[in-house]
């Protein structure tokens, strides 16, 4: 069975968005690399301990992200489910998280002037 990482990509997402973080501080809680959380968000193959991690960072039990890649579903840690988002908050979910993008790249074109 092929693993379902575009589902795993939405169910991140959707998780992170839920718990008002961005993909930077879903990063440093799981201590990965920003761009290793956003290889997670856009369906890419990362390793199980990444998934390890995306569940710690997600509130989930250990195992969710794996199980949904195997077609089951996230399981939250008991206490942890977030007040459903409403569309503003979905919105302004998603626009934190392209500022965020417009910053990194921003501080990357500094970076190479200075070089």
């Amino acid at each position: 069975m092929e693993p379902d990482r575009a589902r795993l990509a939405d169910q991140v997402k959707a998780r992170r968005n839920a718990l008002g973080l961005t993909q930077r501080g879903a990063a440093v809680k799981a201590d990965v690399a920003t761009q290793t959380w956003i290889n997670v968000e856009q369906g890419e193959k990362v390793r199980e301990r990444t998934l390890h991690r995306v569940d710690r960072a997600l509130k989930w039990e250990p195992g969710s992200a794996l199980a949904v890649l195997k077609g089951g579903d996230p399981t939250p840690v008991p206490g942890s489910t977030p007040p459903a988002m409403t569309a503003t908050d979905q919105a302004f979910a998603e626009l934190r998280d392209e500022l965020e993008k417009l910053r990194d790249e921003v501080q990357e074109l500094r970076d190479s002037q200075r070089s």
